[in-house]
């Protein structure tokens, strides 16, 4: 979902979301849900020949793909950030 509002004095507010419920993949991977909400602002400048423009992404923080898989004997946890890390937990391994 996107939307852009238009006030006066050329300034603009943007306002951008997504969300992914909970869902299985491949048969065994159960993913959780996520999303994230952007929001902006922008000001035109030089009789509308530039702008400026501040924004921020994720304002809640929200936007972490995570799941676990119990396969057979064999149980799985990821969980993805900026950084991903991946645990393997009867194997007692750690990676990035």
């Amino acid at each position: 979902m996107q939307h852009s509002l238009k006030l006066k004095k050329g300034y603009t507010i943007e306002l951008s979301s997504w969300l992914s419920t909970a869902s299985i993949q491949q048969g065994t991977f159960v993913s959780k849900a996520m999303g994230f909400v952007d929001i902006g602002v922008q000001k035109q400048i030089v009789e509308g020949k530039g702008n400026i423009k501040l924004s921020v992404s994720d304002i809640f923080k929200t936007m972490r793909w995570q799941g676990y898989s119990n396969f057979r004997t064999r149980q799985y946890w990821w969980k993805l950030k900026t950084e991903f890390w991946f645990w393997l937990k009867n194997e007692g391994c750690f990676l990035t």
